[in-house]
This record gives C-alpha cells, sequence and structure tokens, in this order.
C-alpha cells in the first residue's frame, strides 16, 4: 500500500475543498486523459487511473473514437502535480504518433513541459542513465525520463 505524507494529505484535502466550493466535477468521457487528472485532483491514485485509461484506450478500435479519448486538455487543479500534466500530454503526443491519428493541439502548450526532469522515483544510478537514453521521445522532450514501455499493457 502506498503511503502518503501528512503534506499529501493536506493538499490532497485543500483540493477536495477547492472542488467542492467551485462546483467543479468531471466532463466528458470517464476514459479519457481528462479523467484521469480528475482523479488525481480527488485524491485517487495517478498510476492505477492511467492505467486504467491506457487498458480501455487499447480496447478501442475506431481512429475517431481513440482520438476523442485524447483531444480534451485536461483542466487545472493546482494540487495535481506538474508531472501528471506533462505525462498525460507526453501519453496524447505518443498515442497519437503511434496509432496515426491526429496529435490534439493541446499537448504542445508551454505547461506540459517540466522545469525539473522527472525520474519516477528513481533517485541515482544506471537506471536514471538507461531512461534518459531510451525514454520514447514524446516523454524525453517533455522532460519524462521513464521506462521505454511506459504505455506497455499485457
Amino acid at each position: 500500500m502506498e503511503r502518503r505524507s501528512t503534506f499529501d494529505l493536506f493538499k490532497s484535502e485543500i483540493c477536495h475543498q477547492a472542488m467542492d466550493m467551485y462546483d467543479i466535477s468531471e466532463t466528458g468521457n470517464m476514459h479519457d486523459l481528462g479523467a484521469v487528472i480528475n482523479e488525481s485532483a480527488k485524491g485517487s491514485d495517478f498510476n492505477l487511473s492511467f492505467r486504467e485509461f491506457l487498458d480501455f484506450f487499447y480496447s478501442v478500435k475506431n481512429k475517431t473514437e481513440l482520438f476523442e479519448l485524447i483531444k480534451g486538455e485536461p483542466k487545472y487543479y493546482t494540487c495535481v502535480p506538474d508531472y501528471q500534466y506533462a505525462m498525460c500530454a507526453a501519453t496524447a503526443n505518443k498515442l497519437a504518433n503511434d496509432y496515426d491519428i491526429e496529435v490534439p493541439d493541446w499537448v504542445w502548450n508551454d505547461r506540459y513541459y517540466l522545469k525539473q526532469p522527472f525520474f519516477g522515483g528513481i533517485r541515482k544510478g544506471r537506471l536514471r542513465m538507461y531512461n534518459m537514453l531510451y525514454s520514447p521521445p514524446e516523454f524525453k522532450n517533455r522532460g519524462l525520463f521513464l521506462d521505454e514501455n511506459i504505455l506497455l499493457r499485457i
């Protein structure tokens, strides 16, 4: 089970209060990339929501429907870490390239490029170097240095 710091719990509670105050609710498809961010803003595990999105995406066969899942720009929440937004933009970019569908315009916005590199919790060592070399270009260009199989689901 994932351990969360007191600060993370406090930040999550503040975000929930903001969502209630401004009546921020989910819109659109429950399986699109925006839903991944909405779930994270509610305090749900980003990685789990992200994997659920990928599972659903890979089950769709129609290119028009595939584009519908990545075309909408996620809402901005201050409680959602920047790397999660960059991950969603990189994912939309890579999936569009892989499936020969239009890359949504929103992925090119400056806020989807990190100011500091993100290594997914890897503090030091050769794995960092490996990820710097083999991370997909759509991720690497945004400062995300992750496993080359980040979007692989079995």
